[in-house]
């Protein structure tokens, strides 16, 4: 919320945590008993531009390619 964002915009949130999992911003990939940990990091594109820093986890499964949101901290 010190970023802008509001709990009525949710959908804003979720865009956003999406936003910075792309290939150029994947910092390490952790092999477990999960699958696959995907760790990415990034600007988070805030409502009041402040942009700032933050980590997203994924994990896939051994079996399914698609990546599955864990959790996500500012840096």
């Amino acid at each position: 919320m010190a970023c802008g964002f509001k709990q009525s915009g949710g959908a804003l949130l979720v865009s956003a945590l999406f936003h910075p999992a792309r290939p150029r911003q994947l910092v390490r990939e952790v092999d477990d008993v999960y699958g696959r940990k995907y760790v990415y990091e990034g600007p988070l594109a805030s409502p009041d531009g402040s942009n700032p820093l933050f980590r997203s986890v994924w994990q896939s499964k051994p079996d399914d390619p698609r990546r599955f949101f864990c959790t996500a901290y500012p840096l």
